[in-house]
């Protein structure tokens, strides 16, 4: 017997879901993880509701991953991420359905 798959099924994205802080202290090992994903081939969901706080080592991180998943033909989209529709952007990040119930903490706000 032979299996088949619907040529027209659409790719499922492939997964990144951290938990913590996205900060200086953590974007080198969240950097290793994500690159992994990025290199599976297709679109790449960084879901980051267990995400507890973000400063700008963590923007970086997000923006560089767009443009690495850009540059081989990749879509990058981030759900669950508490900041404000007008910064995603202006930083040129997808932010999908935040997730108001585990809103993360960008640096230097009060949350």
């Amino acid at each position: 017997m032979e299996a088949t798959t619907a040529p027209d099924a659409p790719a499922r994205p492939a997964s990144w879901a951290p938990a913590g802080t996205l900060t200086i202290d953590t974007v080198s090992e969240h950097w290793t993880a994500l690159r992994a994903c990025i290199g599976q081939g297709q679109a790449v969901h960084a879901d980051l509701a267990a995400i507890s706080r973000v400063d700008t080592a963590g923007i970086q991180l997000l923006l560089e991953a767009r443009r690495t998943a850009a540059g081989v033909g990749q879509d990058f989209r981030v759900s669950g991420l508490a900041v404000p529709a007008e910064t995603c952007e202006l930083l040129g990040i997808t932010n999908e359905a935040a997730n108001a119930a585990s809103p993360a903490t960008v640096a230097g706000q009060e949350g």
